[in-house]
């Protein structure tokens, strides 16, 4: 579901960290494996992680998104896996118009 994104921002964390702030995120630093780990609210008991790994010669630009181990207890399944999909525009929107009217 997040191959989009890892279309969208390849080789342009800039546009990737520029959306994420527009649209709440912290940064929280960058992993030991080479991404850059973002956290972000998307309801007030569903707390996301997001990375970002950079693409090279060998493999893609990659997106992950993660979520807190208690958000099944919150929220069904197929939920949760209907708000990934609306996070992925909501970011791929954000990078195109620099605006998060309509789906903040």
């Amino acid at each position: 579901m997040t191959d989009p994104l890892g279309k969208t921002f390849s080789g342009d964390y800039a546009a990737f960290s520029a959306a994420m702030e527009r649209l709440g995120g912290v940064f929280d630093g960058k992993l030991k494996s080479g991404g850059y780990a973002w956290f972000l609210k998307a309801l007030p008991k569903i707390l996301l992680q997001i990375v970002y790994y950079d693409g090279d010669e060998e493999f893609p630009c990659e997106v992950q998104i993660l979520f807190d181990k208690n958000a099944a207890h919150f929220m069904e399944f197929e939920c949760l896996a209907f708000l990934e999909g609306c996070l992925v525009r909501a970011m791929i929107m954000t990078a195109k118009t620099g605006d998060t009217t309509g789906w903040v």
